[in-house]
């Protein structure tokens, strides 16, 4: 996750070139939650499981978006 953060702090565009799958697919979900499309963040969660991140990785993720982890945890208990 900490590729991910410094990625996104140090270029204008993700270099998905440098990511892992896994790493690509969180930084996916955390574009689905920033967009507020709560209708796709399940097939996201989903993917982004399937790709090898934990549930922590998610959470960590999703709450870099929201700035809450209670509120995220409640946000995306309906994902898990």
């Amino acid at each position: 996750m900490n590729q991910v953060l410094v990625c996104l702090k140090n270029k204008d565009k993700i270099n998905f070139g440098v990511l892992d799958k896994r790493q690509k697919e969180l930084v996916t979900l955390g574009n689905v939650i920033r967009s507020g499309k709560t209708d796709l963040i399940s097939r996201y969660v989903k993917e982004a499981l399937d790709s090898g991140a934990t549930k922590e990785d998610i959470l960590r993720a999703a709450s870099f978006i929201l700035g809450d982890k209670k509120t995220t945890k409640y946000y995306l208990s309906l994902s898990f």
